[in-house]
């Protein structure tokens, strides 16, 4: 019987969110409650009957607070996050930086059967063929670094949204989980990157994204009820953060960031506190 009740709930989100109209009346009333003829303007509506049939379609997805305008309620915020969440993984951008994400690591793998291989070829021919498939490995490196950058500004922007709506703390907690991984995987290449070309942005990011993991993680390491207003006491500089993040992202590599890139980011980092 709960199934069935589960069921009917999920039938009638998709049906409230069949119509654009209805969807785009969830993005507006996600900026600032709205009576009915300033919600009709604003949608360019002319018959109220029309409206009204959107509303009554939403059903629990909006509310009315205490002034009597329509607001999304937590069902309706949680709606509009998925949707979000649908709209982003669709964009060509993210699935993209993904796949090529994915690319870059099945090329390390390769990269290491081969020098396996090679080793049964002439000495002089095996070491060049090993320089250049350390070249072609640390090319790989280095874009899959640039990739999580990227992955990184998604991340973080999923957090600053749930904290901006008061999603539960699960679900915060759940996306801050997500950011603390693709932040340790990101230092893990700046560092193996460092490693093997001894180059010094590297070592010094290696170093930035160290502390941010550290410090997200002792956060999530905090008791339950603090975790939430630590993250929104930061929420400014986590903001700082993505847009610096992004414009590291549009390097082809992260040994071609600018240095002074490398220098905000550093600054921004050391802002966060508990």
């Amino acid at each position: 019987m709960e199934d069935v009740d589960k069921n009917r709930v999920c039938a009638e989100v998709f049906d409230a969110l069949r119509h654009p109209t209805r969807i785009t009346i969830l993005k507006i009333l996600s900026k600032e409650p709205l009576g009915f003829a300033e919600l009709k303007k604003k949608l360019g509506i002319d018959s109220s009957g029309h409206l009204q049939h959107h509303l009554s379609k939403l059903g629990d997805l909006i509310k009315t607070d205490e002034y009597g305008n329509y607001c999304l309620s937590d069902q309706g915020k949680d709606a509009l996050f998925m949707m979000k969440i649908v709209e982003d993984l669709s964009e060509p951008r993210v699935k993209e930086a993904r796949i090529h994400a994915i690319n870059k690591w099945r090329m390390i793998a390769v990269t290491a059967v081969i020098a396996l291989i090679l080793a049964t070829i002439p000495l002089a021919y095996f070491y060049r063929a090993i320089e250049r498939e350390k070249n072609e490995m640390l090319i790989s490196l280095d874009g899959a670094a640039s990739d999580y950058l990227f992955l990184i500004k998604g991340d973080i922007d999923t957090l600053l949204y749930l904290l901006n709506y008061n999603n539960t703390t699960d679900t915060i907690i759940c996306e801050a989980r997500a950011l603390s991984y693709s932040v340790h995987t990101l230092f893990f290449l700046t560092r193996m990157l460092h490693h093997y070309t001894g180059n010094s942005k590297c070592y010094t990011m290696s170093v930035i994204f160290m502390d941010l993991f550290t410090f997200i993680n002792d956060i999530l390491n905090d008791e339950p009820s603090k975790i939430v207003p630590e993250f929104a006491k930061n929420k400014e500089t986590f903001m700082e953060i993505s847009n610096i993040v992004k414009e590291m992202a549009a390097y082809k590599g992260v040994m071609e960031i600018h240095d002074m890139l490398i220098e905000e980011l550093q600054t921004a980092v050391n802002k966060l506190s508990k």
